[in-house]
């Protein structure tokens, strides 16, 4: 588990995971590679939660997410639940500037329970 810690860490300071952010914005990107990035940015999360900074200051990034929920792939639309449910995990850390609940209040109802 350590090294996946590690890596988390190393590809948010890389700048990997913008760059996967910007590559997910790509129009005509296949639902198949958005969804491949959005569970490694999912993983990546969940295995270093300072990660979460990268997907909360992406401008659009919840209206890019609203409109895969919407989608007939059901793959894409799960791996985007699963991206909102991994920054919805420690959410505490990001309520002092009253922005992480803004950014994420657009999950489906019913799709994502707080814990």
């Amino acid at each position: 588990m350590f090294h996946l810690e590690k890596n988390a860490v190393l590809s948010g300071k890389l700048g990997i995971l913008s760059m996967m952010i910007k590559l997910i914005f790509v129009e005509n990107l296949d639902c198949q590679l958005k969804t491949k990035i959005i569970l490694c940015l999912g993983h990546s999360i969940d295995a270093c939660c300072d990660n979460k900074s990268y997907v909360l200051e992406t401008e659009n990034f919840d209206m890019f997410l609203k409109k895969n929920f919407c989608l007939d792939d059901a793959e894409l639309s799960s791996a985007c639940k699963y991206l909102v449910h991994v920054c919805l995990i420690n959410k505490g850390s990001f309520d002092a500037d009253g922005n992480f609940t803004e950014h994420l209040n657009f999950a489906p109802p019913g799709s994502i329970k707080e814990k």
